[in-house]
């Protein structure tokens, strides 16, 4: 029996009415998975549901705070199921972001399931309703482990109140509501409806058909309306999935459970690719040669264009298919999506035999808006539109506006500034449609700079080119009302020369042997070689310590903060300039 999917709960009744699988969800440390039954988890969902709904009035919002883990799942459905809305808050939130967003959201209880700070725990304290034994600190008192009333149930009582409740629940009720990443300013309460969520659902079902044979690792934060709605659909289609919250295990989970399907954001593509191009760089002779060719190979060859037999197959032997091996050896689709990905990097990827689609979305779009698919892909692009969405380039300033059933219908405070008169959503990208209907992304509009000599700099696509040095992790360019451009940078800490590593941790000055100066300036020059004039970057300063979300110098979605970073670092700056 197949349940049509309306409502985010109908999710729920779907998997109970499905045969049980016992490895349905799974955490995963570094050791053996901890799995979790399909039918366990949404029997429990069901029971919280329940307990809940005699509890909390319709339209509540209810935080919920933790790393991504089966559970989450479970009280998130609870939730949305009993008629609250769900608040999805990220643990390594600043202390000073997390409570605006609890007197946005107007929150008077949370879940809390991971570790947090012990000053996040003070300011939630008076919400906890529910929280895992490993978050307790010795100054928070006990919770109860749920809501009183709450009586597990039978499989056969969760299927009857389970799908009694579905009938209940309309389609255009908030089911969420996701703060925005805050890249650019402060975070925003986007509230987003069940049917704006199943829309997503029912375009990505469209887009990645999967099955109950397909398993998925899932290490992105849940808070994250990208990582949440691929979640929602793997739970449509019955795929088996791996929560992976520590970055260290990855790559043995990888190696381990031998994903089919998984997501990810840009920058874990860039720090796979250079830990591949520095370890064939460590080796010597004729092998780091064939390595070098194998890797030339990969990055510059058109994926749409006929492979050449016998160097492809020697190119496979020696290299492509260890770096499979590396991934699990069985991924046949990861979805790209949060940030730019360099066309280079989606042609390699896909060139060692890991298909790579790039997507594009917002948080107020619930939030995919186009997408490459197996079935369409043109690499440089984020794909034609999705399913029932509809993209236009505004001619005033080459911004991507868009309507469809995902977009939401303004900010909790009210503002719908970003949609138009004639109900258009305003992205704030600016972009191109080719002639076959494929959007691609040309720059923001708002992190778009503009120099003292009237000059304008897109810093993403510098930053993505600097990033493929092997010692860099981050990197952010610097050019606006300035002179010229410059950079700074973040060292890899696993790659980085130790020497320069020890003397950043001393000063941030910029210290290099000549040979150290000569290596990376060769690197530089390569990518200056691709820009304007104008755009080259003239100089760089190294940093101390890499950007990071408790530093408020990064979103909790990885994207840089460029205004906190300036003001931290505007002596250092200004140095740049003065020298």
């Amino acid at each position: 029996m197949s349940i049509e999917i309306h409502t985010l709960w109908d999710l729920v009744v779907r998997n109970l009415l499905r045969p049980d699988r016992p490895e349905a969800l799974g955490n995963y440390q570094g050791g053996d998975p901890v799995w979790t039954g399909s039918h366990e988890l949404f029997v429990s969902s069901v029971s919280l549901c329940q307990g809940l709904f005699e509890q909390i009035r319709k339209g509540e919002p209810i935080g919920l705070m933790g790393l991504p883990c089966p559970d989450w799942i479970a009280i998130d459905l609870a939730i949305q199921g009993a008629g609250g809305i769900s608040v999805p808050l990220f643990p390594n939130t600043s202390p000073d972001i997390l409570k605006r967003q609890v007197q946005k959201a107007e929150l008077k209880r949370i879940f809390l399931l991971e570790s947090i700070s012990e000053e996040q725990a003070k300011q939630l304290q008076d919400l906890i309703v529910y929280t895992q034994e490993s978050v307790l600190l010795p100054e928070i008192p006990q919770r109860q482990p749920f809501p009183k009333g709450i009586h597990p149930l039978t499989l056969e009582s969760a299927i009857k109140w389970a799908s009694h409740r579905a009938n209940d629940l309309a389609s255009n009720q908030r089911a969420t509501i996701i703060f925005t990443s805050g890249s650019t300013g402060e975070p925003k309460g986007a509230p987003l409806t069940h049917n704006n969520l199943v829309s997503q659902i029912h375009g990505a079902t469209e887009r990645f058909p999967m099955g109950t044979k397909d398993r998925a690792i899932s290490f992105l934060p849940l808070a994250h309306v990208f990582e949440r709605m691929v979640t929602y659909t793997y739970l449509a289609q019955g795929v088996n999935i791996l929560f992976v919250h520590q970055p260290k295990v990855l790559p043995r989970a990888m190696r381990d459970f031998s994903p089919t399907i998984m997501t990810a954001v840009p920058r874990l593509l860039e720090k796979v690719y250079r830990t591949i191009s520095s370890r064939a760089e460590a080796k010597s002779g004729l092998p780091r040669d064939l390595a070098r060719w194998a890797l030339h190979l990969a990055l510059t060859h058109h994926t749409d264009a006929p492979k050449p037999h016998l160097a492809w197959f020697g190119a496979d032997v020696l290299a492509f298919g260890k770096m499979r091996d590396a991934l699990g050896g069985k991924l046949k689709m990861l979805i790209v999506g949060g940030a730019p990905l360099k066309k280079s990097l989606a042609r390699f990827f896909t060139n060692i035999g890991v298909p790579t689609y790039q997507g594009y979305g917002l948080t107020e779009c619930s939030p995919v808006l186009a997408a490459n698919s197996p079935d369409s892909d043109r690499p440089g692009s984020v794909g034609t539109a999705f399913p029932g969405v509809h993209i236009r380039i505004d001619l005033l300033n080459n911004e991507v506006i868009a309507k469809g059933p995902g977009v939401f219908d303004g900010y909790l405070d009210g503002d719908r500034g970003c949609i138009d008169e004639h109900d258009w959503f305003h992205t704030g990208d600016r972009g191109k449609i080719d002639d076959d209907g494929y959007l691609f992304i040309t720059g923001r509009i708002k992190e778009r700079m503009k120099t003292s000599n009237g000059k304008y700099i897109s810093p993403a696509p510098i930053e993505q080119e600097i990033c493929l040095h092997p010692w860099i992790d981050q990197a952010m360019v610097v050019a606006e009302s300035r002179p010229y451009v410059t950079a700074l940078l973040c060292p890899d800490p696993d790659q980085f020369p130790q020497t320069l590593t020890q003397t950043l941790e001393e000063t941030p000055e910029h210290h290099l042997s000549p040979h150290q100066m000569e290596d990376f300036q060769k690197h530089l020059n390569k990518v200056n070689a691709k820009l304007n004039p104008w755009e080259r970057v003239q100089k760089v300063q190294w940093l101390p310590s890499p950007f990071t979300v408790e530093s408020g110098e990064l979103t909790p979605t990885l994207k840089v903060r460029r205004h906190i970073v300036l003001k931290k670092y505007l002596d250092l700056i200004e140095a740049l300039y003065n020298t």
